[in-house]
């Protein structure tokens, strides 16, 4: 079984990968597990990148006529994808980017680009590998490699690589080739993608430090200047999707040609199969019909008994209501009548009693007043009487107040006394 995956069937940023950053490290893989499938984009991929000349390159802005052929200038380069490896489920991809004159490799993917200076005459190369997960790295299989001269991808795709696909050719040592023969591959790699749908194959992008793609559209003059990347990378995808429509219609064209060769006695065992089903079918309806109108006919008797003994329940309910209106209606009207007479008459006593109330306050106030008066009167004549008998024991006449005749309630003293003396 080969799975086919489309060249391009995600929007320019995106990736299918995920890769950790330390160099010769394997991911975990998501591929499919029978190692006679072909992959789609991989999702845990590295790749190798080696510089064998360093010259001058400009990516990312137009070429200076008056370069040094020496100078040389800083680029990315991403993997985003890996396609159409045949591989184990237990293994994984992983690349490594390195520079001949560095001494360390650097790891490449799309979120870990590889940073590396390039010239003119300068030639980046891709290698793919492949790791056993448990095993040890020095055992690690090469999938493929891609080298892209720089002055021809120039001519090709512009002053960059923008998500575009390249085939991968068989591992050979690096040098082996001269540098026609590097041209040659390269351009085979980028223009036979949609006519080798199946073979190994990666997706990558390489700009200059300074470019950002996603500020392309900000002016007129990025606009056209990054133009054929943009174009170059649609025009592949947009060739290597029709390949695989085509491809898709070879195979569903052979594949109806192949039943309408099916023996005629197939046709009529499928015939009979057919009105055998039709039949089993037609039998399990009318059985489910009969279970839902014996399911209905069960609801509908129940419903019918609860309306009966509503109806039932109404009637007695209309009686009951009958009767108190005839019977119990002139009882509680008389009672209520005869309370409304009762509250009448003590409302009317209550008015009585507090005009009662009302009279009493005032003699109350008029005997307090008097029994006031008493007291100060008491009061006054202890006085009197005290000086009297004090008077009386001392032999001195008590210095009393003369009050008045008509304000006195008790003869004075003095002529009772007065007239024991005489005596």
């Amino acid at each position: 079984m080969i799975t086919i995956r489309p060249a391009c069937l995600w929007p320019p940023g995106s990736s299918y990968l995920d890769l950790g950053p330390e160099p010769r490290v394997a991911p975990e893989p998501a591929m499919q597990p029978p190692s006679t499938e072909v992959l789609g984009p991989a999702r845990s991929c590295r790749a190798r990148i080696v510089i064998l000349s360093s010259p001058e390159l400009v990516h990312g802005a137009p070429m200076p006529q008056n370069n040094s052929s020496t100078e040389t200038h800083e680029i990315v380069l991403s993997l985003h994808s890996v396609n159409n490896v045949k591989h184990t489920k237990d293994e994984a991809y992983y690349g490594m980017a390195t520079n001949h004159t560095a001494e360390a490799d650097v790891p490449v993917t799309s979120e870990h680009p590889a940073k590396l200076w390039v010239g003119m005459e300068s030639i980046v190369s891709i290698r793919v590998f492949l790791h056993s997960r448990g095993g040890n790295s020095a055992e690690d299989r090469s999938i493929g490699q891609i080298s892209i001269p720089i002055r021809e991808m120039l001519d090709i795709c512009g002053p960059c690589i923008y998500y575009t696909w390249l085939l991968l050719d068989p591992w050979s040592a690096y040098g082996s080739q001269s540098r026609s023969q590097v041209a040659d591959r390269f351009r085979r790699a980028f223009s036979e993608v949609s006519a080798s749908l199946h073979s190994p194959r990666i997706c990558i992008s390489l700009t200059e430090v300074s470019v950002e793609p996603s500020q392309w559209i900000a002016s007129e003059k990025d606009r056209a200047f990054y133009h054929d990347p943009l174009f170059v990378s649609h025009a592949q995808h947009v060739q290597t999707v029709k390949a695989y429509f085509d491809f898709c219609e070879r195979n569903g064209s052979l594949l109806q040609r192949a039943v309408v060769r099916q023996p005629s006695h197939l046709s009529v065992e499928a015939s009979d199969l057919q009105r055998q089903l039709e039949k089993l079918a037609a039998k399990q309806r009318e059985e489910e019909v009969a279970r839902l109108q014996s399911e209905l006919d069960n609801i509908t008797d129940e419903a019918n008994r609860h309306i009966e003994s509503r109806n039932s329940q109404i009637i007695k309910l209309k009686a009951e209501w009958q009767r108190l209106l005839e019977v119990e209606e002139p009882t509680i009207e008389a009672q209520r009548l005869e309370a409304l007479e009762r509250l009448q008459a003590a409302r009317k006593q209550s008015v009585d009693l507090q005009k009662q109330a009302e009279g009493t306050d005032a003699d109350m106030k008029k005997l307090r007043a008097a029994v006031q008066t008493l007291r100060e009167e008491k009061a006054a004549l202890m006085t009197e009487v005290q000086e009297i008998y004090s008077a009386h024991n001392t032999g001195t006449a008590p210095r009393v107040p003369a009050a008045k005749a008509e304000m006195r309630l008790l003869p004075d003293p003095k002529e009772i006394l007065g007239d024991r003396k005489r005596l």
